[in-house]
């Protein structure tokens, strides 16, 4: 039961980093900016504010 809850809270993490590199694309797709636009989508989602 408890590997259950390890894998269960594991993917939890996984959908939540998803999600903010969606966000991160999102709001790069709908505010473009090319002077600040990062290089990598690992650099837009360190520099994305929470929704």
């Amino acid at each position: 039961m408890l590997d259950e809850r390890a894998r269960t809270t594991a993917k939890v993490a996984e959908l939540q980093a998803a999600g903010q590199r969606l966000d991160a694309l999102i709001a790069l797709a709908a505010h473009p900016d090319s002077d600040s636009c990062p290089a990598t989508l690992d650099q837009a989602v360190t520099r994305s504010p929470a929704p």
